[in-house]
């Protein structure tokens, strides 16, 4: 996206900054998320705050926790198979053009 709005006929020295502006309103928010999702996979992956003591827990709550620890996961990695970059791209582009 960064490089289709900087190579954009209607981005010259005058409108970089507008460029540049575009381009983080828009991706901004959706990388934070998705460095929200990685800390918290990261923390996850670790167990971290997870009781996961078999001495104190039966196989099958052992087992139910850790189905809905990939549940979560999951969910945290969706963005991958169903975002698209295609309806940004496009809101760039015209945010540039009507500046």
């Amino acid at each position: 996206m960064l490089a289709t709005l900087l190579g954009h006929h209607r981005t010259t020295l005058d409108t970089i900054p507008r460029a540049l502006e575009i381009y983080d309103s828009i991706r901004q928010p959706f990388a934070t998320k998705v460095a929200e999702r990685s800390r918290l996979n990261g923390h996850y992956f670790s167990f971290h705050g997870m009781d996961c003591d078999s001495s104190h827990q039966s196989e099958e709550v052992l087992r139910d926790k850790l189905q809905s620890l990939a549940g979560t996961f999951t969910r945290n990695w969706e963005w991958c198979w169903s975002t698209s970059v295609d309806g940004s791209m496009k809101e760039a582009i015209n945010l540039l053009e009507c500046s």
